[in-house]
Formats: structure tokens, C-alpha cells, sequence
């Protein structure tokens, strides 16, 4: 019963947002904007002991910031972050951290052979 007051929450927030294939064109409320932007630089930035806050995110922010601006790299880590937040509500688990090479070995290992 829970969970379909947090799909029928979904369908209220796909409002806000402007989707294209597979990435958000633009957000229509401030406040969710500039949430995402906060958790954004939040999830890119390095600890005071040197260690990275979120590895995975920061990794995606690095590789984005050699074929675009910093801010275009924000923007993509933004878009990455509500298709977390997005997946996390959608599927009812919650969020695992892993590494993209654990992922592919994950969807290796579920892949049925046929024939």
C-alpha cells in the first residue's frame, strides 16, 4: 500500500520534469533544481581526508569533464542522479553503491543462455 502512494508520488514528480530518450532536458521546478545541484556537487567533491564522497559519481563527473564544460559535467551528473533516485522508487530496493565493472558482472551472471 505504501509503495503506490510513492508510484502515484512518481507520476506527480515525472511533472516536473522534461524527459528526452534517455536524459532530463530541463527541470520545471526551482527548488528540485537547485536540490539536484547541491546533491550534485555534494556527490563530486573529495572529503578533508582525500577520499572521493561518491567514487562512482565522481568517476562519471571525471570522464564527463574531458569532452565537456564543468557545468555541462554538473548537468550530466544531475541527470544521473534523479535516474538513481528515479530507479530506486520505481523497483522498491534500495541504493547499492557498486562500481560499473560489478554491474556488468551482475548482468552477466543473470543472463539466461538460450540455445
Amino acid at each position: 500500500m505504501f509503495f503506490d502512494h510513492i508510484k502515484h508520488y512518481i507520476r506527480g514528480l515525472s511533472y516536473f520534469f522534461v524527459f528526452c530518450h534517455k536524459c532530463i532536458i530541463s527541470f520545471h521546478s526551482p527548488y528540485i533544481r537547485k536540490a539536484l545541484y547541491i546533491a550534485a556537487i555534494i556527490s563530486v567533491r573529495k572529503a578533508p581526508n582525500g577520499k572521493c564522497v561518491n567514487p562512482v559519481i565522481y568517476d562519471y563527473y571525471q570522464e564527463k569533464i574531458k569532452s565537456k564544460s564543468r557545468k555541462q559535467a554538473l548537468g550530466a551528473v544531475m541527470n544521473k542522479l534523479v535516474r538513481i533516485i528515479f530507479s530506486v522508487l520505481k523497483n522498491n530496493r534500495s541504493f547499492v553503491l557498486i562500481t560499473p565493472e560489478e554491474q556488468v558482472a551482475l548482468y552477466r551472471s543473470k543472463i539466461r543462455k538460450v540455445a
